[in-house]
Parts: structure tokens; sequence; C-alpha cells
């Protein structure tokens, strides 16, 4: 009999359980992620005991807490040595008439009632010390040849619920499994119920998709699959798109890929990455020669970027990180000046450069051998340089603010800005000149200039 390492605190469960007359079982990922010697994140436990059983079983022994979490659903909460776990009642699932959620939920004393539910065979499996592995649909099997397959017949799953179709590409992602043939046939027939799908839920899919070693994989088999219509069409139009530059062997779909999998794991980086080139179709220009070229799709990029992630209702700040990403990734790094660094940083947020330093290492990986990182590396090591020097970066650096330039005699107006903008580029280009004073006197000079210029506006009149 196959054994599964199993906590403690989650055996001390099921036997607080099984003494009591109930049946007990850790199920779902954790047996398939133990099985492949992966590390279990939540130890999920099914029994016989319906949640009022459960409730009164860990209310009367001390150390147990207990939190009526989801009784409805058939779900008590314990918490137990300051970790909460999940037990849920086996149960049977009813119709799914909104293709996300069942309209009605029955008990069952039968675990294999309740792994019949369940999305897929290598989630559907059970496992107790006493009986050892539960495994009705060969979710081992499945493991074992590497597949992701439906529990049952695929078409009535996802009618079930439309958000599997993404787990289905999730789990091959992140597991490196293929989709088996008549799972991923039935996802090309139920598509079109992904419209029923929130966009929060098929985001966060969506993230742990591209946060997974190989993140190509899983945006081929959206792509494949059609799903991609309901993430971010606009990829469709990289697919195929010959770049016809000397400087890239790849068509832009593949130059992408190629760009997205030598990224880090890490999810700004990663959604740049994907997003970075998405603008090119829409700026080829031929040259007289038949070469193409791309003038200002970075920030046609940028743009499309932004509305693609508001879309998918990313917060603000992935928003704006994602967006400097790709709006920098085409500079001249050759080109700065030490002003001109300065002013990168400040852009970009000091909080963003490694982020960038691994999209433009991996944008070179993704274009024509040989590879030149020597133009990056120089480039950082001035950034590193400016940062260490810690001379004046952001506005929030000058020895003046608003507060000094009104007690001066400017009005809360655009003029104020403005000044407050010239001494900032002064100090870029002069840190020596930080000082309380300079800058005093050189905002004084700009508020004659403008107390001059509206008495001259004034005689005009």
């Amino acid at each position: 009999m196959i054994e599964i390492k199993v906590p403690k605190d989650v055996l001390d469960i099921i036997d607080t359980l099984t003494e009591r007359g109930h049946e007990a079982y850790v199920v779902g990922g954790c047996i398939r992620d133990s099985l492949m010697g992966h590390r279990v994140n939540d130890w999920d436990i099914s029994t016989s005991a319906e949640p009022e059983e459960v409730m009164s079983v860990f209310g009367n022994i001390e150390g147990f807490r207990v939190i009526p979490t989801g009784l409805k659903h058939g779900t008590v909460t314990v918490l137990y040595n300051g970790v909460h776990y999940e037990i849920t009642t086996h149960r049977i699932e009813g119709e799914y008439s909104d293709r996300r959620r069942p309209d009605s939920v029955s008990f069952t004393k039968d675990v294999q009632d309740d792994l019949s539910r369940r999305d897929f065979t290598i989630n559907a499996m059970a496992y107790s010390h006493e009986n050892g592995i539960v495994d009705p649909f060969g979710g081992m099997d499945d493991i074992e040849r590497g597949v992701v397959r439906c529990v049952g017949d695929p078409d009535r799953r996802f009618d079930e619920d439309a958000l599997r179709m993404f787990r289905a590409v999730r789990f091959a992602t992140q597991l490196e499994f293929e989709i088996e043939e008549n799972t991923f046939a039935s996802i090309l027939r139920n598509k079109r119920h992904a419209c029923c799908v929130s966009v929060e839920r098929i985001r966060q899919e969506f993230d742990k998709l591209l946060l997974s070693r190989v993140p190509s994989k899983g945006i081929r088999l959206l792509v494949d699959t059609g799903l991609m219509e309901y993430i971010s069409p606009e990829v469709y139009e990289m697919v195929g798109f010959d770049q016809r530059h000397p400087y890239h062997d790849k068509d832009l779909f593949e130059h992408t890929m190629v760009v997205l999998d030598n990224t880090p794991q890490t999810l700004n980086v990663r959604l740049a990455a994907l997003f970075h080139d998405i603008g090119k179709p829409r700026c080829m220009e031929l040259d007289e020669r038949g070469i193409a070229h791309y003038y200002g799709h970075d920030d046609v990029g940028a743009e499309l970027t932004i509305s693609i992630l508001r879309r998918l209702r990313y917060d603000k700040r992935t928003i704006e990180a994602v967006e400097g990403l790709i709006r920098e990734h085409m500079d001249q790094l050759e080109g700065f000046s030490k002003k001109g660094i300065k002013r990168f940083i400040n852009r970009l947020g000091r909080q963003n450069l490694e982020d960038y330093f691994s999209l433009i290492y991996a944008d070179v990986l993704g274009c024509k051998e040989p590879f030149d990182f020597g133009y990056l590396e120089d480039f950082k090591e001035r950034v590193h340089n400016v940062l260490m020097g810690k001379e004046p970066m952001t506005i929030s650096d000058l020895a003046v603010n608003g507060h000094d330039l009104i007690a001066l005699g400017f009005p809360q107006s655009k003029v104020m800005s403005d000044t407050i903008h010239y001494l900032f580029d002064t100090v870029l280009g002069h840190p020596e000149l930080n000082e309380r004073k300079l800058l005093l006197d050189l905002a004084a000079k700009k508020l004659e200039e403008y107390k001059a210029a509206q008495d001259e506006n004034q005689s005009e009149l």
C-alpha cells in the first residue's frame, strides 16, 4: 500500500473523526503533489460526518477551535496549533445553471461519490492511513503518464464549471503535463462558455500559469484552444507575424515565447515579456529594401497593455509597473548621460530596475545570434554607480518643497509646479546645487519673471 506523508496535525484531525465513527480522508491536490514529490501547501480533509457533527466533535475538544465558514456547502474550518484546516463533508452536487457553481449540494457517506464530482483525475484521489489511496478514476496512472484528464465526461465537467477549461491549461503548464486528447477536444467544443466566468477568476488562473517554470507552454495552449480570446485576443495578432528584419530569425509570437521563458518567475516581468512587442503588428513600416521598422511600437504596446490589464482588472501598481517596463524597453542605453540615467530611473522607478534588466536580457535571447550583452552590462554598472552616489533622484529629494515656494509668494498653480520641475531638472544635472538657499534664489528669479510677464500682459490690456 502506497503511503502519503501526512503531517501529524492532519492525522490528529483524521484520527479524531475516525475514533468517533466517521470516515475521514485527505483529498484532492495534496495527494497529487505528495505523489509527485512536490511541496503541499494545503491539506484538505473530506469526511462522512455532516457539518454539525464536525462542529460537535471539535467544539468539545481542548486545543481545537471551530469556525463555521461554509456550512451550506458542507465546509467547517478547524483551527489547530495555529493552522486553519478545511473539513468538508463528502458531497454530491446538483446542476450548474450558471456554469460556475452548483445550484444545490447534498451530503453522502461515500467518498467515491465525492470524488466523482471533481474536475480532473489527478485531483480526484483520497487517502487515509487506514485505507490507503482511493483512486477510482485512474489519477495515479495519469500522473505517471503526465496527462490532465477530466473525471468522466469532459463535456459535462466543462458545462458544469467553465473555469475548469482554464484550470486544465494551468495544470498542464504547472505540472508540465499534456491535456488528454478527449479533454482537449472538449475544450475546443466548449470554449464559448468561458464568457460565463468572471474576469477575476480567469486572471487568477492566468497568473499561476505565467509563474510556471515554462509559461510559454500555457500561452501556446491558450492560443491553440481559443481560450486566449477571453484573456487577450491581441496576442493572436503576433501568431505567425513575420518580423521581416535581419535582427530577428523568429516570427513575433515565437520571439515572444523565448523572451517569456527566459524571464524570472516574477509576475510583472512575465506580463511585460508577454506584451512587450504587442504593438508591433500595428506599427510596421517597410523601407525600400523590404525591411520592416516598428517606430513607436514601445509606446503603442504600452497603451495596448494598459487596456489589456485594466480589462483583466489588475491593480494600479501592477499596471503602472508593466507599462513602464514596456515603454522603456527600446531605450538606446548606450546614449544615456548621467542626467539621462537619473531621469530613466525616475521614470521607471527604482523598484522596477531588476525587472527591467531581466526583460532586456531575455529580449536579446529572443533575437538572432550572436547575442551581445555588453551594452546592457555597461548600462547596469552606470545605473549602479548613480544609485551608489546618493545624489537627488526624485522631486522629493529637493532641498525645497511646495510650501517653501508658497512662502516666497508663488500662487498654487501651474507656475509653481513648473518651477518645482525646473529646480528638479537643474539639480539632476548639477547635484551640487541642491542646497536650500541656492534653490530659493533660483525660484525667486522665476517668480520675478512670472510677475514681470503678468505686468506686461496687464499693460497690453
